[in-house]
């Protein structure tokens, strides 16, 4: 049996979490919370990594576009909802058989 700790965010007023990335979204900064019992977490291998993406995450919706030429823009759209007090990282055990 392999046990791993791993790292999640949550929002602590809606206990809903940062979902898994799949390719429906945009990027993290762009799905909303998820409930758990509706849909997987996106889990971290390490506790920096988490802290790093919440970090994102507070900023708000980041976008970038790569053109022809290979130039890019980018932007961060600010989201005044999103608050890092009303969030934490927490730790998630994974057992697997």
């Amino acid at each position: 049996m392999i046990t791993q700790t791993m790292y999640a965010i949550r929002n602590n007023k809606t206990g809903f979490y940062m979902p898994a990335r799949d390719s429906s979204h945009k990027g993290a900064t762009h799905a909303p919370f998820i409930d758990p019992n509706e849909g997987v977490p996106r889990l971290f291998k390490q506790h920096h990594h988490a802290r790093h993406s919440l970090d994102w995450w507070v900023r708000g919706k980041y976008t970038t576009w790569v053109y022809e030429d290979g130039k890019f823009d980018d932007r961060t759209t600010p989201m005044p909802d999103r608050e890092k007090p009303d969030y934490e990282i927490v730790q998630i055990t994974l057992t697997i058989p």
